[in-house]
């Protein structure tokens, strides 16, 4: 997905100030960058992907809620920067995430 199609998919995004960090990949995906994992993927959806044994494989908030809590995330109050932390954003449509970002 190039910068335009990106910003057309989210289009508040334009104004936040983001950055492309890196090209897209079949190696990793969102979920597993957001841990800083860029050799493996973590997919729900998938059998033969990673994911947890006790989590169950659905799209739900607390579903991946769980899985950063699990990896010694916690929920914050603000998205401001805080030195020290390192944060990750979770994007959502009714109730299902769609992207997680580091």
């Amino acid at each position: 997905m190039n910068r335009q199609d990106l910003e057309n998919a989210f289009p508040n995004l334009a104004a936040s100030g983001y950055e492309i960090t890196g090209e897209a990949s079949d190696r990793y995906n969102c979920i597993a960058w957001a841990f800083g994992i860029a050799t493996q993927r973590w997919d729900f959806n998938s059998p033969r992907r990673h994911w947890p044994p006790d989590l169950p494989r659905n799209q739900e908030i607390g579903t991946l809620l769980r899985l950063f809590a699990d990896q010694g995330y916690t929920v914050c109050d603000s998205d401001a920067r805080e030195p020290g932390y390192e944060k990750i954003a979770i994007y959502a449509f009714v109730g299902h995430f769609t992207h997680v970002a580091r």
